[in-house]
């Protein structure tokens, strides 16, 4: 009969060595039930691990846990019933289930309980599935019990071979270690230096400039992301063309009514590529339009034919139609699009649009308010452009257009 330890929960055994255990992040997952506008209870298909993982979004809008609704296991209770025919759409990670059971010979082969200072075998084990040799692998003194106290009960050869510090050398035999003093060279803990969840836990060398009373100085910071953040409370820096008014934390980008006509404003930096597709990109920022038809809008990554753009990526409006899209000039003359069309947007609203390139995976993935709406994964540009970002309107009519812009995140690897 093989002994068997389950899992309920990744949490249960953090800090340990848990690397086979595999988190799925579900995204865009519509719950099972009935939106009836009487409807409360809402199913869905996994455990979300951790609890606070689950994002639940209805009609666009994101709820709040405990106020709009309760999660009980599986089932997600409104407070108030969604109204009929709601979109409802929830996100969240969770553990996959092929690795959650595993037997007392793996956990002991790969070390799970070795870091423990103390093992409950009552907590941890049930019934039968007590492990025959127990934590420390011997037959003695320790043998029957239930409790194992490292620190006050484990001598001589009952220490467990992978002993306290998990370390062969010159603190093999100790109980106690005094890491100040006694922590050196090859034989520091794999776990660190100093088991906590301080400022040197993720150190694997602590240099003695880097201890004073507790806290580590940081001497040097290696940053390796540019990342920029703007409510526009300003546009130096900034190319404009056309009209353009700067309000309270966002902008107001406008035509005249004329045939035509266009209104732009992007950024380039001197120092820097812009639109790199050797490297990953996050993208985002909060748009919206006055109206819907008689126009071309375009903002995100790059730039556009009318600025001189090599490549792009972002979000279109033509006539009222939204799109994603990528778009690169192969021959030097004019961009070439590649759309994908995206419906159930009110572009009249406040939306959030986001973009997230992945360039080892090859995906170029599109986000409306959270929701993932559509990936690119194959035949994506490879043409860099100067321009970080675009925001552009023109007309096809003699009236009037405008856009408005807000809140403006990127992230790229320098």
């Amino acid at each position: 009969m093989t002994d068997f330890l389950i899992l309920k929960s990744v949490t249960a055994l953090a800090g340990n060595d848990m690397s086979e255990i595999k988190t799925i992040h579900v995204e865009n997952e519509t719950p099972t039930g009935t939106v009836d506008g009487a409807n409360k209870d809402f199913v869905i298909a996994n455990l979300p691990d951790p609890t606070a993982s689950l994002e639940v979004i209805v009609g666009g809008i994101t709820l709040i846990l405990d106020t709009d609704y309760t999660i009980d296991d599986y089932t997600i209770s409104f407070i108030e019933a969604p109204a009929p025919d709601s979109v409802i759409r929830t996100n969240y990670r969770h553990v996959d289930a092929s690795v959650l059971t595993i037997t007392i010979a793996q956990i002991i082969d790969a070390g799970i309980l070795a870091a423990l200072d103390k093992v409950d075998f009552t907590a941890h084990v049930e019934g039968t599935e007590k492990p025959e040799d127990n934590a420390t692998k011997n037959e003695g003194a320790l043998a029957d019990k239930d409790n194992v106290d490292f620190n006050t009960e484990v001598v001589g050869t009952e220490k467990p071979e992978d002993n306290a510090t998990k370390n062969e050398g010159a603190l093999a035999d100790k109980n106690d270690v005094d890491f100040n003093t006694e922590v050196v060279g090859a034989e520091k803990p794999e776990d660190n230096a100093t088991k906590n969840d301080g400022d040197l836990a993720d150190l694997n060398t602590v240099d003695s400039e880097q201890i004073d009373d507790g806290a580590v100085i940081l001497e040097k910071l290696t940053a390796n992301k540019r990342v920029i953040m703007s409510a526009f409370e300003s546009l130096d820096g900034w190319s404009i063309s056309g009209l353009t008014i700067q309000d309270m934390a966002n902008v107001k980008v406008y035509t005249t009514a004329t045939l035509n006509n266009l209104s732009s404003f992007y950024a380039v930096p001197s120092n820097w590529i812009g639109l790199d597709w050797t490297k990953d990109f996050f993208w985002q920022s909060a748009v919206k339009i006055n109206q819907i038809t008689n126009q071309e809008i375009q903002f995100g990554m790059g730039a556009t034919d009318d600025i001189g753009a090599f490549s792009a990526a972002g979000f279109k409006i033509t006539d009222g139609t939204l799109y994603a899209f990528h778009a690169e000039d192969p021959a030097g003359s004019t961009l070439v699009y590649t759309t994908e069309v995206i419906a159930g947007i009110t572009l009249t609203d406040w939306n959030v649009y986001r973009m997230v390139y992945d360039q080892s995976a090859g995906t170029l993935k599109f986000y409306i308010n959270g929701i993932l709406v559509h990936t690119f994964s194959s035949s994506l540009p490879t043409e860099n452009d100067g321009a970080v970002t675009s925001y552009q309107i023109k007309t096809t009519e003699t009236a009037v257009k405008q856009m408005y812009t807000s809140d403006l995140l990127i992230s790229v690897p320098r």
